[in-house]
């Protein structure tokens, strides 16, 4: 007999106008306490201050309570993505076709095939080419790596390094070699430059660069 069933209650309008789906305690002026969903034709969300900014906020309680991010489905071969935050993490992932494809980490470090960046952009792959570039300009190089150091010093500049990681999992990388480019000179008004060809070596006491070959410009 329904009209003896207890009364359950669905949605609530507070005192201050604020609407609770699934909620007596509506936080803002529309809170949802459950999936949303939008169609089944065509729909979207639409964000249209007339000032300020706008954000779509996902949230969690605590960081061990779970991942929180946006998962954007309907890919061919089901294959869904998901932009996220991994449980008790504080870093930025993508996540697409049965795997983490790319993270931020909070420091700022960015890993391709890697959650475990190594340095700012950490490329790394087990199937082959990890970076490829390509273009018809002559004049400038298509990869270009900038040093670091403000003054122009002889036998300091930009490199280029090879690694290879002491464990199998990918971590513990080694600088086998390098080709490092630094200026021919101090001066500021000449650009005369050098390349070191280097490989690591044990002095005994530490780690130094061996230069196996040096090209100048003179």
């Amino acid at each position: 007999n329904t009209q003896n069933a207890a009364a359950v209650e669905r949605m609530r309008i507070s005192y201050d106008g604020n609407v609770g789906i699934g909620t007596t305690t509506p936080g803002a002026m529309l809170s949802v306490a459950g999936s949303v969903f939008v169609g089944p034709s065509s729909g979207s969300f639409i964000f249209a201050p007339t000032t300020g900014n706008a954000f779509l906020t996902a949230g969690r309680s605590s960081q061990s309570t779970g991942q929180v991010g946006l998962e954007i489905k309907g890919g061919t071969s089901s294959t869904n993505w998901q932009v996220y935050m991994p449980t008790s993490s504080d870093d930025l992932r993508i996540f697409g076709n049965s795997d983490d494809r790319m993270t931020i980490e909070s420091g700022g470090d960015v890993g391709i095939g890697t959650t475990n960046a190594r340095s700012k952009f950490h490329v790394y792959s087990t199937t082959g080419s990890t970076v490829s570039t390509a273009g018809t300009d002559n004049g400038t190089g298509n990869l270009t790596i900038t040093s670091a150091y403000g003054a122009r010093t002889v036998g300091t500049g930009a490199a280029l390094s090879f690694n290879i990681p002491a464990n199998t999992d990918g971590s513990n990388l080694w600088d086998q070699g390098r080709i490092l480019v630094t200026p021919d000179n101090a001066a500021t008004s000449d650009a005369a430059g050098r390349m070191y060809l280097q490989t690591r070596y044990y002095t005994g006491s530490t780690w130094d660069w061996q230069n196996n070959m040096m090209l100048t410009s003179g």
